[in-house]
């Protein structure tokens, strides 16, 4: 999403032109390691707060996490508020 940042608004963050978006990385847990894998609870609020957490009605959103892209997806019927990343 070249040149948007996520700024704060009263429902969460809002996209704003020709600012970059927020780094996640401050969220993974000590000890990361990439790869595929389940979101650890601090990334998942991270994403939350930043709103780019995935749903139903959007299920997979990018990210960079330590300069690596990721998609990261809900989880199956019954447990969507698991989340997924997959290396890009």
């Amino acid at each position: 999403m070249d040149g948007f940042n996520l700024t704060a608004w009263p429902h969460g963050p809002q996209l704003r032109r020709n600012q970059p978006l927020p780094s996640l990385s401050l969220y993974v847990p000590a000890g990361w390691q990439h790869g595929d894998q389940w979101a650890p609870e601090e990334l998942k609020l991270g994403m939350r707060l930043h709103n780019l957490l995935p749903s139903v009605s959007e299920p997979k959103k990018s990210l960079t996490l330590r300069d690596v892209n990721y998609t990261a997806s809900i989880g199956p019927p019954g447990s969507e508020d698991e989340i997924f990343l997959r290396r890009t």
